[in-house]
């Protein structure tokens, strides 16, 4: 839903109307596949934020252009326009941020120039390896993150018993003390147990000083564990 994703920063959102907040939030996820050509827009969590930096106002005749910022779902943000109109002759467009607003007064629209592919690199992996080529039991799909943290997601051909939810959990905690020993100047922060959303989910913080390469040894010793268990894929977001 709209609801909740746009976020007004007070410091250069301060001054906008609620009812303008309101409707910028409620047209632009309305449009939110037209406007910047994403198939599916609503289901990959996209968020904006509103006025962290200054807005760069710009007005020309009835059009009326901001600056914010769009988050992709890795956290990554990127600089873009969007743009309202006043569909009412007598409001004033450089006043109309600062008044109550609805549907029949403003209207809203994406910017010309959305990013479209540097965001869409976010919601697609950047890189497949099939098991053929890694020797692991499952291809791997890696999607841009921000580490320390990331997520696993493991697709599975079936739905994992009891008994393999708690040999992966008893797997992750084993796995962080062992690595922890040997390595006790490179600690993992956490490797949450695994739940289950669309796919199976392993949150994990591999800690400031760890590199990709934990998860590609955790993957490495997971696989041997858990070969033959229905698991074809992991997404490493």
């Amino acid at each position: 839903m709209e609801k909740g994703w746009v976020y007004f920063a007070e410091e250069y959102a301060g001054d906008l109307h609620l009812s303008f907040q309101k409707e910028l939030s409620r047209q632009l996820w309305a449009k939110g596949v037209e406007g910047t050509g994403i198939k599916g827009f609503e289901k990959y969590g996209f968020q904006l934020i509103v006025g962290m930096d200054k807005l760069n106002l710009q007005f020309k005749d009835n059009l009326a252009l901001a600056t914010i910022e769009f988050i992709t779902p890795t956290s990554f943000g990127f600089p873009i326009q969007i743009q309202w109109q006043s569909l009412q002759a007598a409001r004033d467009i450089r006043q109309l941020h600062l008044q109550a607003v609805d549907s029949q007064a403003v209207a809203f629209q994406w910017g010309t120039c959305f990013p479209f592919k540097e965001v869409y690199r976010h919601i697609r992996p950047y890189r497949k390896v099939k098991k053929q080529k890694s020797g692991l039991d499952f291809d791997l799909s890696y999607y841009y993150h921000l580490l320390p943290d990331l997520t696993l997601e493991l697709e599975c051909h079936r739905e994992l018993d009891r008994q393999i939810i708690n040999a992966i959990n008893a797997f992750g905690s084993a796995f962080r003390a062992a690595w922890s020993e040997k390595k006790p100047h490179l600690p993992i922060e956490s490797i949450s147990p695994l739940r289950k959303e669309e796919h199976y989910i392993i949150t994990m913080d591999i800690g400031p000083e760890n590199s990709i390469h934990l998860v590609r040894e955790y993957l490495k010793q997971f696989s041997q564990h858990f070969k033959g268990t229905g698991i074809f894929n992991v997404n490493i977001r």
